[in-house]
């Protein structure tokens, strides 16, 4: 059996320290980097992305297609990402680990479910919000809408 590769995408704002170290208590299985410039192309081909719950890697993991465990950022304050690590969760699309379990053990379970499962239809999420935005606009302006 093929051990798994795995790549860590910190985020731009670790710092140097902080990232050596990571690096250090890693095997060599685990690749760390700041920042992949093609989200959405890495993704593509991944079979398991464990994210945060941001807008826009939730949109590039759904346009990946690849299955998600989404670990929402929480500090008391911000509730974005709870509440759509929740949706996510509620609608079968991401499993999701909260913010009071992040555990290692809590993970690998989450990772032995999502694995498990069949990876969800994505084909209900439309993700052109942008073009069909400027599609109703223009029927506006044109008076066909």
């Amino acid at each position: 059996m093929n051990k798994a590769k795995w790549l860590l995408v910190t985020g731009p704002r670790i710092s140097p320290e902080h990232e050596a170290e990571l690096a250090a208590r890693l095997d060599d299985g685990i690749t760390v980097r700041t920042f992949m410039p093609d989200l959405h192309a890495l993704l593509a081909r991944a079979q398991l992305s464990i994210s945060r719950v941001g807008y826009n890697t939730v949109a590039d993991i759904y346009r990946a297609g690849c299955r998600a465990i989404v670990v929402p950022f929480f500090d008391g304050i911000e509730t974005e990402q709870v509440t759509r690590a929740a949706l996510l969760k509620e609608r079968g699309l991401a499993e999701t680990v909260g913010h009071d379990e992040q555990t290692p053990e809590a993970v690998a379970a989450a990772i032995d479910r999502v694995m498990a499962a069949p990876p969800p239809d994505r084909r209900a999420i439309d993700l052109e919000g942008a073009a069909n935005a400027a599609a109703i606009l223009a029927g506006l302006v044109a008076g066909t809408a």
